[in-house]
């Protein structure tokens, strides 16, 4: 396949078509652990690489593809579902029905990505152009979306979960909600457990665990 080196691509959590870019651990930690919010299923790691070595070539390859959509049968329906992560747990996704009562169907997608960790940062290259919607439920939040929501968390500590997503109680009625800030955020147990991370102070920064704390060390 064509390959097309980019030096700046521009980081939104969907990555599309075929490309290249190599990121320092600065950036991967900026970009939340390059967090994708496609429906990816990650393969078999890699036993040669080393996560700590002096040049791409030897370093540690991980490779994940893309579980496409789920699809209503009727075509006026405009519902789209995240696929699970393995085969089964898709086969009983399609033996519900859609909200308009109409039948399932799982469209596949080819586009992968491969992700190569060194001591210099990660080499991200994505293969294939997405040829579906995306995913209706968001998984990740971004930087600046954590940051707006620790803000509406810290400054209203005693409202729930349901009083942040209905929006925060001011003197002319309900204030601003944190739905506005993501969609990932329209879910209650959700909200919950966003939550519960900046009161704790904790959070694991999404994305490849190991890519997250790396950077972290770096």
């Amino acid at each position: 396949m064509h390959q097309i080196f980019r030096h700046e691509v521009e980081w939104n959590g969907w990555p599309d078509g075929t490309f290249e870019r190599m990121f320092t651990y600065a950036e991967v930690e900026a970009m939340q652990g390059l967090q994708v919010h496609w429906a990816m299923r990650r393969h078999g790691g890699d036993r040669k690489g080393d996560n700590f070595a002096k040049s791409v070539e030897g370093g540690k390859k991980s490779k994940w593809s893309c579980l496409g959509i789920i699809e209503c049968d009727n075509p006026d329906c405009q519902i789209v579902i995240r696929p699970q992560t393995w085969p089964e747990q898709i086969e009983n996704q399609l033996k519900q029905l859609c909200t308009c009562a109409t039948s399932l169907h799982h469209l596949e997608c080819g586009v992968f990505s491969i992700l190569i960790r060194w001591s210099g940062g990660v080499k991200f290259s994505n293969h294939g152009q997405h040829a579906h919607q995306r995913p209706a439920h968001i998984l990740h939040l971004s930087k600046d979306e954590k940051s707006r929501f620790k803000e509406i968390v810290t400054a209203h500590p005693t409202i729930g979960p349901l009083g942040l997503i209905v929006g925060v109680p001011g003197l002319h009625g309900p204030g601003e909600s944190v739905a506005d800030i993501s969609d990932a955020l329209l879910n209650a147990g959700r909200v919950g457990k966003e939550r519960l991370k900046v009161k704790h102070g904790s959070d694991s920064g999404g994305g490849d665990s190991f890519i997250s704390s790396f950077a972290k060390f770096s």
